[in-house]
């Protein structure tokens, strides 16, 4: 058995779609974000506001490489940019890029209530209109070589959750069939 390690950009559905497909397939289901929270013993906002970006991230590729090898898990937005992250996740799971269109993204992201340092400004506060379009459209175009990279492209931007986590399903399925 392979873990599961669903990727994308924040606001993809990484945690929504992989609780359906951990339940789909019977496996436990890991929040990366959430294990690097409860080691730090703080938010991942408060992490970023003490010690930075590279503090976060290399918190979150030591979670990374403790997820269990039967579990289904929802990586952050930018854990294969750090070093050697994407190919360990390639070598160790099957890895599925949720692929969401930008304007998807930004409906969600504005809608959504959940901290993201990384579309804060300078001062801490959400960004919002044309600052935050910009934002989204420069990380994803930076961010999407790597996501890309996965060993299965699933487009979630249309369909339900549950319907996303049978295309996640299908995908792993088919993969391991035609080993």
């Amino acid at each position: 058995m392979s873990r599961i390690l669903l990727t994308g950009f924040m606001g993809c559905g990484k945690s929504t779609v992989g609780i359906r497909l951990a339940a789909l397939l019977d496996r436990p289901f890991v929040d990366l974000d959430a294990v690097v929270e409860k080691t730090a013993q703080c938010s991942v906002d408060q992490i970023f506001a003490d010690g930075g970006e590279e503090v976060f991230r290399d918190m979150e590729a030591e979670a990374l490489r403790n997820v269990a090898d039967n579990a289904v898990c929802a990586l952050g937005g930018g854990a294969i940019l750090h070093r050697g992250n994407l190919e360990w996740a390639r070598r160790e799971g099957f890895l599925i890029y949720l692929e969401v269109t930008p304007d998807v993204l930004r409906r969600r992201l504005v809608q959504c209530q959940t901290v993201r340092p990384l579309l804060n400004d300078v001062k801490g506060q959400r960004l919002k209109g044309r600052a935050l379009e910009r934002t989204i459209t420069r990380l994803l175009k930076e961010r999407e070589v790597y996501y890309r990279q996965a060993r299965a492209i699933v487009p979630a931007s249309d369909d339900s959750p549950d319907v996303v986590a049978q295309y996640c399903a299908d995908a792993y399925s088919s993969r391991n069939e035609s080993r």
